[in-house]
């Protein structure tokens, strides 16, 4: 189905032709365009500047002599940078194996490919050099029996009242590790929320902020997030309002 918009013209009014892609995402930002802020204790804010993705990092590999195990730093590294660049949800990465990034000989796979805990649906996510380049500083850093079976974050946590603990980090220490580096990095100060849902909304942001003119960035960012409309999207990706404005100019017609 086509639609038509009456334009202006020097006093001649035209009829013109409407994109219907770019007819439903006018409507989704119409709809994201809630004046009302959203308060920090219900939702979790990308970081948006490039430079604290970096200090971020440099405080995680700065932080062994916190740890009884001096290498837990690593892996906190490592949780944070491969959550900003494959960009799921906490649950989904919980529960990483080695095996869902490495080969039986040692080699990187080309894809990570998980089934979403919330949604079922399957995701494909291309693994890149940023999350190979943690890897490579994260896997020597596991115990040396360690099998493709395990789980590629583990926690610390002992057994307990005669029953195995979980080995995976919890949400709770995800997030308590997010907010103690946000806290000393100054995010906190400057009034982000950072938690353990920060970085699948940072990859978003990241995503979208690659090309934030083409329609095709929105509809490819929707399908890698398997959400069911753009307004989702760009509500999870913390996109405001002179964002929203400079999207729909772009496709003025």
């Amino acid at each position: 189905m086509l639609y038509y918009i009456h334009t202006n013209q020097g006093g001649v009014f035209m009829k013109t032709t409407i994109n219907p892609i770019a007819l439903q995402l006018l409507m989704a930002l119409n709809n994201n365009t809630d004046t009302k802020p959203v308060p920090h204790h219900t939702a979790a804010d990308p970081i948006k500047n490039e430079q604290d993705i970096i200090t971020a990092e440099q405080w995680f590999l700065n932080q062994e002599q916190r740890y009884r195990n001096s290498k837990y730093n690593i892996r906190n590294y490592a949780l944070f940078v491969i959550s900003i660049n494959c960009g799921r949800r906490v649950s989904d990465v919980r529960n990483f194996q080695i095996k869902d990034f490495v080969n039986p000989n040692g080699t990187y796979k080309d894809y990570l490919t998980i089934k979403e805990k919330k949604t079922g649906k399957i995701a494909n996510i291309y693994i890149n050099q940023g999350i190979k380049n943690a890897l490579d500083k994260y896997l020597p850093t596991l115990p040396p029996l360690s099998t493709l079976d395990d789980y590629l974050f583990q926690s610390r946590s002992k057994k307990r009242q005669d029953k195995e603990p979980d080995p995976r980090l919890s949400e709770h220490q995800i997030n308590n590790i997010y907010q103690k580096m946000a806290k000393e990095i100054g995010l906190t100060d400057r009034g982000l929320h950072i938690s353990s849902h920060s970085t699948r909304k940072t990859a978003v942001y990241r995503m979208i902020q690659s090309d934030p003119t083409d329609i095709r960035t929105l509809i490819n960012v929707q399908k890698f997030c398997n959400h069911s409309d753009f307004s989702t999207t760009l509500r999870y990706a913390g996109i405001q309002q002179d964002e929203i404005d400079d999207l729909t100019k772009a496709i003025s017609i």
